[in-house]
C-alpha cells in the first residue's frame, strides 16, 4: 500500500506542475501502441460494442469509475456508427462472460496490492 501512496502523491506533485516528479514518473519511455486502421464491419461493430458493454458493466459493479467512462465512450461511439448505418445493436450481457472480466479485474488490483505490501 506504501508504493501506491507513494505513486499518488507522485502523481498529485506533476498534476501540479513539480517537473521532477513529472521526470520521476517517466511517462516519456511509456510506448503506448496506436491501433491499426478499425474494421467496421456490422459483425465487428457488434462485437466490440458487445465487449465494451461487459466491460463496462464488470466495472460498474466493482466501482471502477474511470474504467466504466472509458467503456461508455466507446459504447456511444459505436452505437453512432451503428446508428448512421441503421443498424440495431444487441445490448444484453452474458453473465459468465462478467465475471470472468471482474475476476481479472480483481486479480489485477490484488497483485498491485500484493507488489506494493512485500
Amino acid at each position: 500500500m506504501e508504493e501506491i501512496d507513494k505513486l499518488m502523491e507522485l502523481c498529485r506533485r506533476a498534476m501540479g506542475g513539480n517537473p521532477e516528479a513529472q521526470d520521476e514518473l517517466d511517462l516519456q519511455s511509456v510506448s503506448v501502441e496506436m491501433p491499426t486502421r478499425a474494421n467496421l464491419s456490422n459483425t465487428h461493430l457488434q462485437h466490440k460494442f458487445t465487449v465494451a458493454l461487459t466491460l463496462a458493466t464488470a466495472a460498474r459493479k466493482l466501482k471502477r469509475t474511470l474504467l466504466e467512462s472509458q467503456c461508455l465512450q466507446t459504447i456511444q461511439f459505436i452505437s453512432s456508427i451503428a446508428a448512421s448505418r441503421k443498424l440495431q445493436l444487441d445490448d444484453e450481457v452474458d453473465g459468465q462472460d462478467v465475471a470472468e472480466v471482474m475476476l481479472s479485474i480483481l486479480d489485477e488490483v490484488k497483485s498491485w496490492l500484493s507488489t506494493s505490501a512485500a
